[in-house]
Formats: structure tokens, sequence, C-alpha cells
């Protein structure tokens, strides 16, 4: 063999030991001050990037906004004249000045950004837990860009956000004047027919050998406190929710209506002020001291929060004030018609959530029963009233507003 020949194998030896000796060693990299630099020589391209985004996402928003508007514009105008109407009681009857209606801003301010927060904390431990991608953080931005923060989603949400207040405040305060515009006037009537409903013998009575436990009767109290949450909840969802235009526009119609007419109409015909207030109201034998001496003897062992509520309710009552919550009505029961439109929304949504908030209508109606609040007779009307009025909503969105049952997204 030739010096050349092997002068040529040596150098196919030598190569091959370096790529094997590059492998083996980990790359350089740079250093702090380098990466600083790199990032500084980068960072107006970034923000270039972040203007362009920003901008185009805020063109496509307001684009929408006007839809939205439109879309919903039925809903905003039975709230703003459920408003005026309250604002003018108000004034009538002295039951809280005009800007009573404004009363829900300040708890809305705290409770939304605290709905945002646990929506986003859901919809991560949900990727962390359920999904688990390779780069979870960039999965959960690339969902709330192109999924929970869609311009066209908060664009569809943004009427019924800001005027959802309005409503609240507008029922609390219709709610305070009803004993202003007809005064208690039925609890001894709905307490016979109670009785007689049930052969004679109260349903707070009928339920005791089962609920009357300290321990059973908090966790009827918390699933009772549960109710505000499913409400605000239900209603975020709805709000923003593209997929069934029919289905939401029927829920949050229903809703408002059942604040309207079962809350305060027929509140005010029928204007009672519950079992809890009956020796106050009726005088004379209270048939109710027995259930309530049971409540507050059971709240020494669990709290029962239901009773520091109903207390603080009869102060605003006596003294005439307005406070968040404010009012006191007995029939029908909001709670149970709220409840059912719950039930409904969720059967039209799937068969396992139905069933659960069929069963949360059930624990509602026996709750109402079991901690004061409300006569038997008012969880009995509501229901139907509710029915009524969820039937006569989607039928209105079917055949008048046509709105189509899903969407294309």
């Amino acid at each position: 063999m030739t010096e050349q020949a092997f002068d040529r194998i040596r150098s196919y030896r030598s190569r091959a030991q370096a790529e094997a000796l590059a492998v083996a060693l980990p790359e350089a990299r740079p250093g702090p001050l380098a990466q600083m630099a790199a990032f500084r020589q980068a960072l107006p391209a970034i923000l270039a990037r972040s203007r362009a985004s920003a901008t185009i996402y805020a063109r496509e928003f307001w684009r929408e906004l006007p839809g939205a508007f439109r879309r919903d514009s039925l809903l905003l105008a039975i709230i703003v004249l459920y408003t005026l109407g309250a604002a003018a009681i108000a004034v009538h009857f002295e039951a809280g000045s005009i800007l009573s209606v404004g009363l829900y801003f300040g708890v809305y301010s705290f409770i939304l950004p605290m709905t945002l927060f646990l929506i986003f904390a859901g919809r991560a431990l949900y990727f962390a837990l359920v999904v688990r991608p390779k780069r979870p953080f960039t999965m959960l931005m690339a969902d709330l860009r192109h999924n929970l923060a869609l311009p066209r989603r908060l664009a569809q949400g943004m009427p019924m956000l800001l005027f959802v207040p309005l409503l609240g405040g507008s029922f609390s305060v219709v709610k305070a004047a009803i004993p202003l515009m007809n005064p208690f006037s039925w609890d001894l009537r709905l307490e016979h027919w109670d009785r007689w409903l049930h052969g004679g013998t109260a349903p707070w009575e009928l339920l005791q050998p089962l609920l009357g436990h300290p321990f059973v009767s908090q966790m009827i109290n918390l699933g009772y406190n549960v109710w505000f949450f499913l409400l605000w909840f239900s209603w975020f969802w709805q709000f923003f929710t593209l997929r069934k235009p029919q289905l939401r526009m029927q829920f949050l119609l229903s809703v408002q209506l059942a604040w309207i007419l079962v809350g305060s109409l027929l509140a005010t015909v029928f204007s009672s002020a519950g079992p809890c207030y009956f020796g106050r109201i009726v005088g004379g034998v209270d048939p109710y001291a027995p259930l309530m001496t049971y409540l507050h003897q059971a709240s020494e062992s669990f709290t029962l929060w239901a009773l520091d509520t109903q207390q603080t309710l009869w102060d605003g009552y006596s003294l005439g004030q307005l406070n968040l919550g404010a009012g006191i009505s007995a029939m029908p029961s909001m709670h149970v018609a709220i409840a059912t439109l719950f039930a409904l929304l969720g059967w039209q949504t799937s068969r396992r959530m139905g069933i659960l908030l069929t069963g949360f209508l059930v624990l509602i109606m026996v709750g109402s029963v079991h901690l004061g609040w409300h006569y038997a007779l008012d969880g009995y009307v509501s229901v139907p009233f509710a029915l009524l009025i969820w039937w006569a909503s989607g039928w209105f969105v079917r055949r008048v507003m046509r709105l189509p049952a899903t969407a294309n997204l």
C-alpha cells in the first residue's frame, strides 16, 4: 500500500473520531450576558408582532360587537323597561332612591374578575390533569386566544354582561317594595292550604323525621346557597356560548321573564312573608315556632346561614332599608322557579347534567320548606309557571325570532 493511501485512511479515522466527540460533548450555550443581548435585539420585533396581534384582535372584537347588541336587543330592552319601572316604584313608594337599581355594581366588580380567574384556573387544571400536553402553557395560551377569548365570543357576551347588574338591582327594589304596594296578607291562607294539601299536616312536619338532624340541615343549607353560584355561572355560560343560539336565547329570556313575572308580578299579587316570619306577620299561635326553635338549636352545633339571612332581611324590612338581596317574599318561590330552569337547561345539554340539576331542583324545593323560607305550595306553583315560561320562550325564539338550533363555528 502506498504512502498516499495510508494518509487517506488516517484522515478518515481522525474525521470520524472528531464527529463522534462532537456528538458526545454538550453544545456550548451562550452565557447570560449573551442571552440578554439577544433578547434586547429581538425585543423590538416581539413588541411589533404583539402590537399587530392586539390591533387585529381589537378590530375583530369591535366588528362583532354591533351584531351582538342587535342579537340581544330584546333581552336588553326588557332589562331597560324593568329598570325604569323599578326606578319609578322606588321613587313613588320611597323604597329606595332611583340609583338603587345599580345596587349590585359594587359586588359585580368583585365577582366578575373572580369568575374569570376561576374559569382560567379550571381550564389550566383540565389541561394539566386530563389532556397532559407536552407544552401545557403553550396549549393554554392557544386555547385562551382561539377559544375562551375568541373576539366573537367576547362580543357575544358583552351586552348582557354590562346590563345584567341592572336586572338584579331592579329586582331588589321591586321585592323590597312589595309590602308597600300590597301588604302581606296571604300567609294564613297559604298555611291552611299547605296543610290541606298534605292531609292536615304541615309539610315541614312530614320532612322533620328525615331531615331533622343538625348536620343534615347544614348540608341542605349549603346546597341552598349553591343556588346563587349556579345562577351566576349558568348566566355567564350562556352569555358567552356560541354553540346553540336558540337554547341560549330561550334560557336567558326565560330567566328574565321568571324574575319579572314570577318574582315581581305574582309575588306582589300573592304578597306573603313565609313560615320563618309567620308569627311576626300573622300573630297569634305560630305553627312554625317548633321548626324555627329546632333550626336555632341545630345552628348551635352546625351553623345555619339561613337564620342570619332571615334576620338581616327582617331588619331591612323593619327599618325600611334597601340592601343587597333585600326584600321579603314567599309566594311563589323564585329559588324553585330558577332551579326548574336550571334543570330544563341541563336536559337540553346532556342527560347527566339533566339528572344532576333535577336532583338539585328537588333539594331546593325540600330545603325551602325545611329552612322555613317557603310554604310547600310556593314551590308547587313555581314549577308549572317556570315550565310555561320556558315553553313560551322556546316558541317565541323558534317561530318569531327564528334563531338556529346550532351555529357554524
